[in-house]
């Protein structure tokens, strides 16, 4: 039988030494094992994420309890196994919890280099696994609730969705050039009204991208996964961008909500769904008031609306009847997003990885979950998805918009 291994908390005077013995038992690098001991420390538990047999788990259990560790295991199939715990990125508040982000942007670069050379080499072959190894580092350095995320997906899979999708168009660009060629104006007729089948059908082509990018995320062992369906985020984006045209761009923040709690109500933590309960009513006065200020701040204040709405956002979304809390404010996030420019302008984008931590460590330091009292109560649900739909969206170059 093989059990999980679980440390509670740790006191004594050396953590440097208590650090030493944690690494060399579970085989793990000396920084990681000085910052789970910390964390041991300020009562912030930690399980190893892989089973091991009943001998070596009373081997283990006696060696850390002479170091001053609390130990416990648990027997396969009696709880479900956190994969990894790490202190937060700032100190939660009473009852919440702050999401933990501990990725650098000198170890992403490394990956960096070494995907863009791959890529080169392969002529453009290898960015499928370039972007799996990306995403892989950027999941698994996030922490909640004393877990790490774990992220899924392959390069194989992501290469056969763009074969297929690539398969799609070169076959429709086929046809309709044969019919500029030999019928003209029937060809002329099907090209336009491709163009606009194209443009409609962009919602379906997030959906299955953002299906894709959760049914491949796991946390605790669980996966996530998005249950919306196509053909109503296709009636969602016609709708909301018409009226939007028609009330010269007014309906904006409503449309910006109904968005919101597409993707959102649709978006499932095994066997619990998430909740979104913002309207768009609540952002319409300072929507208006960011139009007013637009020529005197010179298009600055839009960073102040942007925040806002975040903060309101997260703030209309639950899961498993508990909340969550965005606190970050407009002037944090002009200095973000002002940082990042000025980065990749200067280096002409080699400073992508050190922008994205920037991005993850920004998140982990404003985004709290208010309460997890019955986050166990989630169970394994995994919907399956392709990849068609992700590598569509690289095509089109558009980024999926979920709020």
């Amino acid at each position: 039988m093989s059990c999980y291994i679980n440390i509670k908390h740790w006191s004594g005077p050396d953590v440097p030494e208590a650090a030493a013995s944690l690494a060399k038992l579970f085989k793990m690098p000396a920084d990681q094992a000085n910052n789970i001991v910390e964390n041991l420390s300020q009562g912030i538990s930690w399980q190893f994420d892989q089973t091991v047999s009943d001998g070596q788990c009373r081997q283990a259990t006696q060696f850390l309890t002479g170091k001053g560790f609390d130990v416990a295991t648990h027997p396969v199939g009696t709880a479900v196994p956190a994969e990894r715990a790490d202190t937060p990125a700032a100190a939660p508040a009473k009852g919440s919890t702050v999401l933990g982000f501990y990725g650098k942007g000198g170890e992403l670069f490394g990956i960096f280099i070494v995907n863009l050379a791959l890529t080169v080499v392969t002529l453009g072959v290898y960015r499928f696994w370039a972007k799996t190894k990306v995403r892989n580092y950027l999941w698994s350095h996030v922490s909640f609730l004393g877990s790490r995320f774990g992220y899924h997906g392959t390069g194989k899979e992501l290469m056969i969705g763009f074969s297929k999708f690539f398969g799609m168009v070169f076959g429709v660009i086929v046809i309709v050039g044969i019919l500029q060629v030999t019928v003209p104006v029937i060809g002329q007729v099907v090209g336009a009204i491709l163009s606009i089948v194209v443009g409609t059908v962009v919602p379906a082509f997030m959906v299955g991208a953002w299906r894709y990018r959760l049914s491949r995320t796991s946390l605790r062992g669980i996966r996530f996964s998005f249950r919306g369906a196509r053909k109503t985020a296709v009636w969602l984006f016609l709708k909301g961008g018409l009226l939007s045209f028609l009330t010269l761009g007014l309906y904006t923040p409503f449309f910006e909500m109904h968005r919101q709690k597409f993707w959102r109500n649709n978006s499932w933590f095994g066997n619990q769904a998430f909740d979104f309960s913002g309207e768009g009513r609540d952002l319409f006065k300072q929507f208006l008031l960011a139009i007013v200020l637009t020529v005197p701040t010179l298009g600055f204040n839009w960073f102040w609306y942007l925040a806002y709405v975040q903060r309101y956002s997260w703030s209309r979304t639950r899961l498993m009847g508990a909340g969550f809390q965005f606190t970050a404010t407009g002037k944090q996030f002009f200095f973000l997003q002002m940082g990042n420019l000025f980065l990749i302008a200067l280096t002409l984008g080699i400073a992508f990885p050190w922008v994205a931590v920037r991005n993850m460590n920004f998140m982990a330091r404003h985004l709290t979950y208010e309460g997890g009292d019955g986050f166990d109560k989630a169970l394994q649900d995994m919907q399956e998805s392709g990849a068609i739909g992700e590598e569509a969206l690289d095509a089109f170059d558009i980024p999926i918009d979920v709020g």
